[in-house]
């Protein structure tokens, strides 16, 4: 989410600069709709966008990282796992002894 926010603060400032950039380029023609406080305010968004992004990559940083339990008795697991090691020994039993009653001889 974070870099997200950071990576869009960053294309609305590029964005700006290029409507900046053809402003200047085309000083003779009309490009009313281009002007400073239109480009000055897209600019504060852009930054405003990329401050929210440093806000939630530090919130992200501080928050305590969720625990993994086991499915079955709740103990605190490795990350990723879904089951406790005697749980999940008893889930391959059973699935091995389930493999072996439906296999075909």
């Amino acid at each position: 989410m974070s870099v997200t926010l950071f990576r869009t603060g960053i294309w609305i400032i590029i964005a700006t600069l290029v409507a900046y950039v053809v402003r200047e380029t085309y000083v003779g023609e009309t490009l009313e709709f281009l002007n400073a406080e239109l480009l000055w305010n897209s600019i504060l968004l852009g930054a405003a966008v990329i401050g929210l992004g440093v806000v939630a990559w530090i919130g992200g940083k501080l928050m305590p990282q969720r625990r993994s339990k086991c499915r079955i008795c709740g103990h605190v697991i490795p990350r990723g796992s879904v089951y406790c090691r005697p749980h999940l020994q008893e889930k391959l039993e059973r699935a091995r002894h389930a493999d072996l009653a439906t296999r075909r001889r």
